[in-house]
């Protein structure tokens, strides 16, 4: 009687690919949401950030406007379009990321219909731009005296 031996194939590779296969796609949702909520945190930490640096820029501009480093010809023209540097600030993210931000700001001075050429006050509108960025969601309004 002659014993046959019958060879077995080992699938053992194959099947540890296919268990880590199906542990990947089950823990992908448990960790898809702690990345995306870590992402939008980050958003909103750089928005109050820039909300912060946009304040010290007005207050910046406020103190040159009463200490007249800007000069009255420019607050009358009307829609006058000069962007003007204010400075350079860093944002930190925490240890994650810093970013260097140059902050600019526009001068829009809201005429009188009476006699603007006689008023002795303007309305400003000050726009705060970060970078190169077209349009702002951050805009201020100061009164300024003539001297």
């Amino acid at each position: 009687m002659k014993i046959q031996r019958i060879k077995k194939r080992s699938f053992l590779l194959a099947e540890i690919l296919l268990a880590v296969f199906l542990i990947a796609i089950c823990a992908l949702p448990l960790v898809k949401g702690p990345i995306v909520i870590y992402r939008k945190e980050l958003e909103n930490i750089e928005k109050i950030q820039k909300q912060r640096l946009a304040v010290l820029a007005f207050f910046e501009i406020k103190k040159k406007l009463y200490e007249q480093q800007i000069p009255w010809q420019e607050l009358t023209k009307e829609k006058a379009q000069t962007r003007r540097f204010i400075f350079e600030k860093e944002i930190s993210l925490g240890s994650i990321r810093k970013e260097k931000v140059k902050i600019y700001c526009r001068l829009y001075p809201v005429l009188p219909e009476k006699d603007p050429d006689q008023s002795s006050h303007r309305l400003l509108e000050i726009p705060i731009y970060f970078d190169d960025a077209k349009q702002t969601d951050i805009k201020y309004l100061v009164y300024v005296k003539k001297s």
